[in-house]
C-alpha cells in the first residue's frame, strides 16, 4: 500500500487534488485507516491514476474523465470517443496555426511600415460616374471594417451606403466627424456593452460625452484602435496585455514587435503541445484497434536494477515551481558551472536533478540541481544512491509519471521499498534539442529490500 503522499509524488498530483479525487468519486483510496483516517492506495490503482493523467493531457475535465472511465469501459467505445476528440483537437490545432500565420504577417508588416492595418484609400474619375474607392490588403475578415474609416479620413462629404449595412452621414464641415456609440459600434462590430466595458477599464475612452444625456461619440480617429485591438484579441493578447502596450512610452511599432513576437512564441508552444496530445491520442487509438489497452504502454517501459556508487556533488537545493522549472535549470546549472570553472572542478558524470519532497504541491517542490565532479571540494557533498531501478526515457517528460508508476509497482512486487530521493539524469540538454521526441533522460529510483535496514534519511546540504 502506498501513503497518499507516496502516491501523490509519484503522479504529481497534489494531496489536496487527491482529496478532491476522492470526494467526486473520481479515485477512491483502496483503504483508510479508522482511527487515524489515513488514505492508503494499492498497485492496483496505478493503471487507473495513470489514465486519468492522460486523460487530463489530452485537454479533458475531471467530470468528462469520470464518464468515460464509467461509460466507454470496452475498448471499441473508447476508441469511437477518442476519434472524435482527436477531431476536437485537429481543429484547434489548425486555428491556432491560423493565428500564428496572422501573427508572422504583422510582424513582417510591421518592418516596412508604421500604420497596421494597411490601408490606402484614392478618389477616381471614370467617363460616365465617380466613384470612392478603397484599396488595401485584407488580411483578415474583420478588416474590412477599416473600410470606413478609410473613406472618413479623405474629408469627403456625402452620404454613403457600406456594404456593412450602416448608412454613414459624413459631415466634416467646422470639426472632426464624431459617431454615435450605435454607429461607431456596428462599423468595428464590437457591441455598445463591450465599447462601455472598454472605457471602464480606461482602454479606449469616448471622443466626447454629451453632459445633457451622458450619450457618448467617437471620433473616426479611434476607429483604428478599436480595429487593432480586434486584431490582438484575435492573436489571443488579455485586455491587460492590450492595455499595456497601448499604455507603454516607447514607440508603438517597438512595443507591437516585441509583443507579437512574445505571443508568437506561445502559441507555437501551445501548437507543440497539441501536437504532441495528438500523437498520443493516435497512439491510443492504434493499440485500441489492436484490442490493447489505452494503459499497454506501461509494457513497455523496461526497468533494470543497477548499482550506484557514491559520487560528489555540486548542487544548488531550492524550493522550484512546476512552471518554474525550465528557467531554473538553465539558471541553476549556469551558476554551478560557473562555479566548476573558478574552482578548477571536473564533472564526473552527466548533470542530474534530485527531487526531495514527500509529496507534490502546486507551490514547488523540493529540488536540487547537481554536478557530480571527480575531486571532493569545499560546497560539494556525498551522495550514495546505490541499489536503484533504472529506466531510460526518449522523448516528452510527461512520460515521467508513467515510468516511476513501473519502478514503483516493480519494487513492490519484488520486495523493495524506496530509500532515498528519486533522481533524473539528462543525457541530452533540453535547451538544446529542436523538438521532444529528441530528449532522452535516465530516471532513477533508490530502492533497498523490504525490512533490511531502515531506511536513508534525505540527506541535506
Amino acid at each position: 500500500m502506498l501513503k497518499i503522499g507516496e502516491f501523490s509524488i509519484l503522479f504529481q498530483i497534489s494531496i489536496h487534488m487527491l482529496r478532491h479525487y476522492d470526494d467526486i468519486g473520481l479515485l477512491i483510496p483502496e483503504h483508510v485507516d479508522d482511527c487515524t483516517g489515513y488514505r492508503y492506495y494499492s498497485e492496483r490503482q496505478l493503471p487507473i491514476a495513470n489514465k486519468i493523467q492522460a486523460l487530463k493531457s489530452m485537454g479533458l475535465g475531471l467530470a468528462l474523465i469520470k464518464e468515460i472511465l464509467s461509460k466507454y469501459a470496452s475498448n471499441d467505445q473508447l476508441k469511437d470517443y477518442l476519434e472524435l476528440h482527436a477531431m476536437e483537437q485537429r481543429e484547434k490545432i489548425a486555428n491556432m496555426q491560423k493565428q500564428l500565420n496572422l501573427i508572422e504577417t504583422t510582424i513582417v508588416n510591421l518592418g516596412h511600415v508604421s500604420d497596421i492595418p494597411l490601408y490606402s484609400v484614392a478618389l477616381k474619375k471614370f467617363p460616365a460616374y465617380n466613384v470612392i474607392s478603397v484599396r488595401g490588403r485584407i488580411e483578415t475578415p474583420e478588416d474590412k471594417r477599416a473600410v470606413p474609416f478609410g473613406l472618413f479620413g479623405q474629408g469627403i462629404k456625402s452620404a454613403v451606403d457600406f456594404p456593412l449595412g450602416v448608412k454613414v452621414i459624413l459631415s466634416l464641415e467646422g470639426g472632426a466627424y464624431m459617431l454615435t456609440i450605435g454607429e461607431f459600434s456596428n462599423i468595428c462590430k464590437v457591441s455598445a456593452k463591450t465599447l462601455r466595458y472598454y472605457a471602464e477599464i480606461g482602454l479606449i475612452l469616448p471622443d466626447e460625452i454629451n453632459p445633457e444625456n451622458g450619450y457618448r461619440y467617437y471620433s473616426i480617429n479611434q476607429l483604428e484602435k478599436v480595429l487593432l485591438i480586434n486584431r490582438l484579441k484575435a492573436y489571443c493578447f488579455s485586455l491587460e496585455e492590450i492595455k499595456s502596450i497601448f499604455g507603454s512610452e516607447e514607440l508603438m511599432d517597438e512595443v507591437l514587435f516585441a509583443a507579437l513576437d512574445k505571443k508568437k512564441k506561445e502559441i507555437a508552444v501551445k501548437v507543440q503541445k497539441f501536437e504532441d496530445t495528438l500523437h498520443q491520442i493516435d497512439n491510443d487509438m492504434s493499440n485500441l484497434r489492436k484490442g490493447k489497452s489505452i494503459m499497454s504502454y506501461m509494457e513497455e517501459i523496461d526497468v533494470q536494477l543497477v548499482e550506484i556508487p557514491m559520487m560528489y556533488l555540486l548542487s544548488i537545493r531550492k524550493n522550484v515551481l512546476e512552471h518554474e522549472f525550465s528557467e531554473e535549470y538553465g539558471t541553476c546549472f549556469g551558476k554551478l558551472f560557473r562555479k566548476m570553472d573558478e574552482k578548477k572542478l571536473t564533472a564526473a558524470a552527466l548533470p542530474m536533478v534530485l527531487f526531495h519532497s514527500d509529496e507534490y504541491s502546486p507551490f514547488g517542490l523540493d529540488t536540487e540541481f547537481a554536478i557530480p565532479i571527480k575531486e571532493y571540494a569545499t560546497g560539494t557533498r556525498d551522495f550514495r544512491p546505490g541499489l536503484c531501478l533504472k529506466t531510460v526515457v526518449q522523448g516528452s517528460y510527461s512520460q515521467l509519471p508513467s515510468v516511476y508508476a513501473k519502478q514503483i509497482g516493480w519494487a513492490k512486487r519484488e520486495g523493495y521499498e524506496n530509500s532515498n530521493a528519486l533522481y533524473e539524469v539528462y543525457v541530452t540538454n533540453p535547451a538544446e534539442v529542436s523538438q521532444e521526441k529528441e530528449l532522452v533522460t535516465e530516471v532513477y529510483y533508490p530502492v533497498k529490500k523490504r525490512g533490511s535496514k531502515e531506511r536513508i534519511d534525505r540527506e541535506t546540504l
